[in-house]
């Protein structure tokens, strides 16, 4: 999404003998970071949801394929990890540098056909856990990568395989979850696909969404 840029006026001082820029200290990173990471989202598991599904749809649009649902496995108890895939252009081990480690910069501040400009979205599972999984399927090769909060409390990503498959290109962002919130998962996502212009296509069918006009509503009912 284009970024409106904000005019300011010339302003005219007199006297000044010195001035320095606003920036970050490398010693306060890790306390920038963490704000970023746990601050940013009042509601946290919707945001991981929000965010991932949202990338998936812009690298749809980007490559030319806008009206193709993107796919969601929803936590399970028998798989209880949320798994988004996209079928866009597959990241390359540079642009999984530039997309997931640093944080401010992004792909999309020169279209208005996608939605994320800020370059944080991509780590919004950080705001939820300590860690999630990048799948990046290039011509036949599925190159895996682990994102996660070292010791340091910067954050890094690693990339662990690279094996044979026979799957389309596009990206897919694997985010454990915590048993206790698989219900929440399914409620978050259920609240939020139903507003998508391009409904995600949920694995197994889990979810059945009411198209139904609503005519009338009060407390606990609808009609």
């Amino acid at each position: 999404m284009k970024v409106r840029e904000k005019k300011f006026k010339n302003y005219e001082t007199s006297g000044v003998t010195k001035s320095v820029h606003f920036g970050i200290n490398a010693k306060g990173l890790p306390q920038i970071l963490h704000i970023l990471r746990n601050q940013l989202y009042s509601d946290k598991i919707t945001a991981v949801i929000r965010e991932y599904t949202t990338n998936a749809a812009d690298a749809h649009v980007e490559s030319g394929q806008a009206e193709r649902p993107v796919e969601v496995s929803l936590p399970s108890l028998l798989d209880s990890n949320l798994k988004v895939r996209d079928y866009g252009h597959a990241l390359s081990d540079k642009e999984i540098e530039d997309v997931f480690a640093l944080y401010g910069e992004s792909t999309k501040r020169n279209t208005n056909e996608q939605t994320g400009m800020l370059g944080i979205g991509a780590k919004s599972a950080f705001a939820y856990g300590d860690n999630f999984i990048i799948n990046s399927f290039i011509d036949g090769k599925k190159h895996v990568y682990n994102a996660f909060i070292d010791p340091s409390q910067l954050g890094m990503i690693s990339k662990l395989t690279v094996e044979d498959t026979d799957e389309e290109n596009g990206v897919e962002i694997v985010v454990p979850v915590r048993e206790d919130d698989i219900d929440r998962f399914m409620e978050k996502a259920e609240n939020l696909f139903k507003n998508f212009k391009v409904r995600p296509k949920i694995a197994g069918d889990l979810i059945e969404f009411d198209d139904r006009d609503t005519l009338f509503s009060g407390d606990n009912w609808t009609w």
